[in-house]
């Protein structure tokens, strides 16, 4: 019988900050394979940012990326937003899978080459 791997928890970092844009709250998680931002602007709680997120190389393609992503709902749920926003750029790889996980391009970006996506929250999240 093949034993199956337990994979960890994703543990999350909060923390507070006043910026020139007025308070951000911060989730932030990081290991020796991967590494997200999600943040939300107190003007704005309906709506969550997404940065940063990358995996490892050798770490990719075993479903660590869509468990982040799955994480980033359930945080956007708890905090009752409606969307999940993020950037990134349009012929890069990560920007097929950000589709194929539910994103959606929605506006330009300041620079052509990147785009602004976005994933509507709704009551079933993974």
């Amino acid at each position: 019988m093949k034993e199956e791997k337990k994979t960890p928890a994703i543990r999350l970092k909060t923390r507070k900050e006043t910026t020139e844009w007025g308070c951000r709250w911060w989730m932030e998680a990081s290991d020796k394979s991967f590494h997200f931002v999600v943040y939300r602007y107190d003007d704005d709680l309906k709506t969550i940012y997404l940065s940063n997120l990358g995996v490892r190389k050798d770490k990719r393609g075993q479903g660590l990326g869509t468990r982040i992503l799955q994480s980033v709902d359930r945080i956007a749920k708890k905090w009752k937003a409606d969307k999940i926003l993020l950037w990134c750029k349009k012929d890069a790889g990560v920007h097929y899978w950000y589709q194929k996980c539910g994103y959606v391009d929605f506006k330009d970006y300041k620079d052509p080459a990147y785009v602004w996506m976005k994933k509507e929250v709704n009551e079933k999240v993974s």
